[in-house]
């Protein structure tokens, strides 16, 4: 096997997990932002 190949390998999965991992903070870090709005908001109706 060729190292050089296997470090892209390995370098691309990395690349694609850190990518993921990134998404999941932006996903989580919206939901917090929705959920403080929401809580701060005296208005029931807001988010249905």
């Amino acid at each position: 096997m060729n190292p050089l190949k296997l470090f892209r390998k390995r370098r691309l999965v990395y690349e694609q997990s850190q990518l993921q991992q990134r998404k999941d903070n932006a996903l989580s870090q919206s939901r917090t932002q929705v959920t403080k709005s929401y809580n701060e908001s005296d208005d029931p109706f807001l988010f249905i």
